[in-house]
């Protein structure tokens, strides 16, 4: 062998290991990262009132799925096979439409991995695509060289407006958005190893202690000035599952973190429902309990009991409306096929129970339906008669480039919606069932 040719070879063993090295000790931080941070073994701030609950869990072991399931997962597979740009390797935020976000960056890191996990894609399919994500991830002009925008053309990579509009200054940046994709990448870290070495870099380039002040999370926004307003950013449950994510990457996300102090119940259908204490009337802005964020933490962290309890709550109540109504009800945040073109589906808006709001915080019920992602990550998570009523009620959304978003509850027409939140979450369900929590 030639000196030349050795010293390539050599060059190349020393990259390999570099970068095992970094995988491992990636691995195992995040393995010991709770196990540190005292905040996760400290007793919990709630108790649990039904020990049922945690009785129910401990059964829920992950086994095969259905070939029912099956087909719902090679269908959720299918949007991201149809819409992801081959060139940047980022997916669209709904079909045909290529813009994207964060949060739906963070969707599509843990579909990827949810999709190989479930054996619908090989191993060296998904490290190929993941690659490629990463890359442009890698290459994102951020928001005052700072962090992320909060919206990016998905084929050019170009900071956009909410139209896809291309914008050279930017939004500015959501920190729960930030932590959604983290928790993405993080979830490549752990089951790609050889990919942590890009996961490094893409995150090394983000400020991160900008998306947290005083333990809380906050946001950026330009304003019509050119000066960048940062706003507390979060409500109850939205705000745990970004700080459990924050907590993985040793950021001091303490006081979003706890529960105590935000947390009041209202009475809804003779339930108690955890309702947070910033309200409209006294933070300007309301608070929406949706399941989204209950859902999300399980799925890919496990339950903790505080969770668990509040997630009960909020699973219930969805339950006790149909029993007396007779109306299927799974809501949570989801794209739309009409205007205003997305919806926030509360259990429980400030006061008020179901309750929809536009981005813009008007009331639009007329709007409200069953979410098909929701009734996915309810099957998977609480495996009762009525999840599996509304696991069933969705087989008819199914397409052949993915899932539609759901039913409208006003005159049963579907929401015919593709979006990739959507086929993201019942990726992630499915393979919980079938895995376990992804983290």
């Amino acid at each position: 062998m030639r000196p030349g040719e050795l010293i390539v070879r050599l060059r190349g063993w020393l990259v390999f290991l570099v970068a095992l090295s970094l995988a491992l000790a990636l691995t195992l931080y995040l393995d010991a990262w709770e196990l540190r941070q005292g905040l996760l073994q400290r007793p919990q701030l709630l108790e649990i009132s039904d020990m049922r609950l945690l009785e129910r869990t401990r059964d829920q072991q992950p086994r095969p799925l259905t070939a029912q399931e099956q087909d719902y997962a090679a269908t959720a597979w299918r949007y991201f096979q149809a819409f992801s740009d081959p060139e940047t390797g980022l997916a669209y935020s709904v079909s045909d439409y290529p813009s994207t976000t964060l949060w739906e960056v963070g969707g599509q890191l843990l579909a990827l991995v949810s999709a190989e996990g479930l054996g619908l894609i090989s191993r060296n399919q998904a490290q190929d695509r993941l690659s490629l994500l990463l890359t442009s991830l890698e290459r994102l002009e951020l928001f005052e060289g700072l962090l992320p925008n909060k919206a990016y053309n998905a084929q050019t990579l170009a900071m956009t407006d909410y139209q896809n509009r291309e914008d050279r200054a930017g939004l500015g940046w959501s920190a729960l958005d930030v932590m959604r994709a983290l928790i993405g990448l993080r979830a490549v870290a752990r089951h790609f190893p050889d990919l942590a070495g890009q996961v490094v870099q893409v995150e090394r380039r983000w400020h991160l202690e900008e998306v947290l002040k005083d333990g809380s999370f906050q946001g950026g926004h330009r304003l019509d000035n050119g000066r960048v307003e940062r706003l507390a950013e979060g409500r109850l449950g939205y705000e745990q599952y970004a700080a459990r994510g924050a907590l993985l990457m040793g950021m001091d996300a303490s006081a979003a973190f706890r529960v105590l102090g935000k947390l009041r119940s209202v009475e809804v259908l003779g339930l108690e429902v955890p309702a947070d204490r910033r309200t409209r009337q006294s933070h300007g802005i309301p608070s929406v309990i949706t399941s989204e964020p209950f859902f999300l933490e399980a799925l890919e962290f496990g339950w903790r009991g505080e969770m668990l309890e509040l997630a009960t709550q909020v699973y219930s109540v969805q339950e006790r409306r149909f029993e007396q109504t007779g109306v299927l009800t799974a809501l949570s945040e989801d794209h739309l096929s009409r205007a205003p073109f997305f919806a926030y589906n509360g259990v429980l808006v400030d006061d008020q129970a179901f309750v929809t709001l536009s981005p813009g915080n008007q009331v639009i019920n007329q709007q409200r339906g069953l979410s098909a992602k929701a009734a996915v990550a309810w099957h998977a998570l609480m495996r009762t008669p009525y999840s599996q009523s509304l696991f069933d009620a969705i087989a008819d959304l199914q397409g052949p480039q993915g899932f539609q978003a759901g039913f409208y509850e006003a005159d049963s027409a579907v929401n015919t919606a593709v979006a990739l939140n959507t086929n993201a979450v019942i990726l992630e369900a499915l393979y919980y069932l079938a895995k376990g929590p992804l983290l």
